[in-house]
């Protein structure tokens, strides 16, 4: 009578999709999270909010340091993971801050007015989310801001290198032919399926179907360098629907890489079945322990190396800490807003993810005014490494 009603291919649609009976039965079974924590600032975190998902690593945690543009006077704890910088105060209710890598534009070492030390050296992050521009200045009352710029710039080095495990990419062609995917590192190619149509936008195009343990990649046939590279934890569902053409597989990304959907047409249907199988079981491992393309472990033992170099010393003022902060309002947003005399929107330049020192940074530091005190670093010249160890960190 079902059969009847919704017709067979409806009923075998909708039990083929993932998460179907999840939502028919008020459970969450869907392996998916959205991932916002590394491209979104969001202010007032609660402690859930600051909580680490699935994949993110602590790389430092520091003590005792100000969020002198909003909370002047107020020590905090400063936390550097490989997806965004944290900050908090237990003094402060309400003062969570987090600052996703994917949103920052800049970052540079300058004086700033310090309650707690006066005029001191301080870490200046500037950054964009949904149209606003936003300027974060944490200062360490224990450590030299040096210590922390440098391990700040060699994280967000390293984020900026692996962006291709993590991001949605279309149309960068991610085999060198449909035959021979380019292989990031750590990846493994469990299955390749020519003759894949690819029916997105009306269009039927032919290609060959990857499947690997960190992402699903087609690339086409006919038009060389065009291609789509999907990550499984930027995967929001997988099915097997119904269509003109008959039964396709469908991908959705999340909403925040863009809520893309794409139907591939796979024959005969016995390899769509393994296909639908296949990429749903990675889909489901790689969510219980997301990959983001960085050696946490090395990269936090080259943190911690920089932190331990060159103790500071701590300030006579952090005994004196105030418990309120100056210019403090209703709206913990508004605190941070970047005003255009003190960060030009010609001067958001991203930095550089090249080891050198010149291009974006040194354009960006000859936009910074002559009374500022600013220093732009090579991370690897810090750390003392060389090329070859930097790829290390790159997940190999």
């Amino acid at each position: 009578m079902i059969n009847k009603f919704l017709g067979m291919p409806t009923v075998i649609s909708l039990f083929q999709t993932v998460g179907f009976m999840d939502s028919l039965i008020g459970l969450h079974l869907s392996p998916f999270r959205e991932l916002w924590q590394d491209r979104e600032i969001r202010f007032g975190c609660t402690k859930k909010e600051r909580s680490l998902r699935g994949g993110e690593t602590i790389l430092g945690r520091i003590d005792d340091v100000e969020d002198t543009r909003a909370h002047n006077g107020v020590a905090g704890t400063l936390l550097i993971t490989n997806l965004r910088l944290m900050w908090w105060s237990e003094k402060k209710l309400g003062s969570g801050l987090s600052v996703g890598y994917s949103c920052v534009t800049r970052y540079l070492l300058k004086s700033s007015s310090s309650k707690s030390k006066g005029v001191t050296e301080s870490l200046q992050v500037s950054a964009t989310h949904q149209g606003r521009r936003y300027e974060f200045i944490f200062t360490p009352l224990s450590n030299t801001a040096f210590q922390v710029f440098s391990v700040v710039a060699h994280v967000y080095s390293t984020y900026d290198k692996t962006r291709v495990y993590r991001n949605v990419n279309l149309g960068d062609g991610e085999s060198e032919t449909d035959r021979v995917l380019d292989r990031l590192a750590s990846e493994q190619v469990h299955s390749r399926t020519g003759s894949v149509r690819n029916l997105c936008g009306g269009e039927d195009d032919v290609g060959s179907l990857f499947v690997s343990n960190l992402r699903v990649v087609w690339s086409s046939c006919s038009r060389p360098c065009f291609g789509i590279s999907l990550p499984f934890h930027q995967i929001a569902n997988v099915k097997v629907l119904a269509s003109e053409s008959g039964s396709t597989l469908v991908l959705e990304s999340s909403k925040s890489s863009g809520a893309y959907m794409w139907n591939f047409k796979v024959e005969p249907e016995e390899t769509m079945d393994f296909l639908f199988e296949q990429i749903t079981s990675l889909w489901k491992a790689h969510n219980r322990e997301p990959f983001f393309g960085i050696n946490t472990q090395l990269l936090a033992q080259a943190c911690a190396e920089v932190m331990a170099a060159e103790p500071g010393a701590i300030s006579s003022q952090s005994e004196n800490v105030r418990t309120m902060g100056a210019g403090s309002c209703g709206n913990p947003e508004e605190n941070y807003l970047a005003t255009l005399s003190n960060d030009p929107q010609n001067s958001l330049s991203r930095p550089s993810a090249d080891s050198s020192t010149s291009t974006a940074r040194d354009a960006a530091s000859s936009e910074v005014s002559e009374s500022e005190l600013v220093y732009w670093v090579n991370p690897l010249g810090l750390l003392g490494l060389t090329t070859e160890q930097l790829e290390e960190l790159n997940v190999q």
